[in-house]
Order: structure tokens, then C-alpha cells, then sequence
């Protein structure tokens, strides 16, 4: 009997900490700005702020994103969760010339997350690491 009490107060316990996607949305919305950048596990930092400087990523809480930085670049475009809340996808319209035409294409840029607090936003994808603080 002691031990069946044990295990249900610990699924409790671990029911009442799994996240939500209203939590993963109330923690990334918000103005976040880069602050190491990792690109094949060596620190490229300096090469990324050289690109994009001042570069920063505003999410809603509506499922939109937008990027800036200093140099007057922006692009924006919707996110979701996937994968039970471990992945990120950006998805954003390119125009791109085809046969001389101007045509919109959708891209999608997925991350896996390895930190998300309300403060904090770590992605990582398959050669790149972004980490990132929220503007207050």
C-alpha cells in the first residue's frame, strides 16, 4: 500500500510539470536576442553578428515570428511545436526567381529546443546552436 501511494503521488507529481503548449507559447512570446552562436560545436559568435548584427527574433503568442536586425533587415512569418513540443518550425514566405519570375515559396526552418524558459530559448539544429535571452 506504501509503495502504490509512492508511485501515485509521483505521477501526479510529473503530470502536474509537463508543459503545455499555452506554456510553451507564454514562454516564447516575447523579443529575444542572440547571444552565442555555436555552427558545427565551434563558437561563431563574432561571424554571426558580423552577418546580423543586432540580430533578434519577436514571437507571438498568435503563432507569428518576426526577425530584425540593425542593418534594417526583417522577415517574418508564422511558427508551431512539434514533436510532443521538442521542435520548432519557422515557417516563412521567399520570393525567389523562377524562369525569370518572381513566385513566393514557402520555407521552413526546423529546430529541436533544448531550453525554453521565460527567459531563456536554446535551438539547435543540424549543424547550428542559437541561444538567445528575452529582451525585458
Amino acid at each position: 500500500m506504501k509503495n502504490f501511494f509512492f508511485v501515485l503521488l509521483f505521477m501526479l507529481f510529473v503530470a502536474g510539470c509537463a508543459k503545455t503548449e499555452t506554456n510553451y507559447k507564454q514562454d516564447i512570446t516575447g523579443n529575444w536576442v542572440l547571444y552565442k552562436y555555436v555552427l558545427r560545436n565551434a563558437d561563431q559568435t563574432i561571424l554571426f553578428e558580423s552577418h546580423f548584427p543586432g540580430y533578434a527574433i519577436a514571437f507571438s503568442g498568435t503563432g507569428q515570428f518576426i526577425e530584425t536586425d540593425t542593418t534594417g533587415y526583417a522577415n517574418g512569418g508564422t511558427y508551431h511545436f512539434s514533436s510532443n513540443y521538442q521542435k520548432i518550425s519557422l515557417d516563412d514566405t521567399m520570393h525567389v526567381f523562377i524562369d525569370t519570375v518572381l513566385v513566393d515559396s514557402i520555407f521552413e526552418r526546423q529546430y529541436s529546443i533544448f531550453n525554453l524558459t521565460s527567459v531563456s530559448l536554446q535551438l539547435r539544429n543540424d549543424s547550428s546552436e542559437l541561444y538567445l535571452e528575452k529582451k525585458p
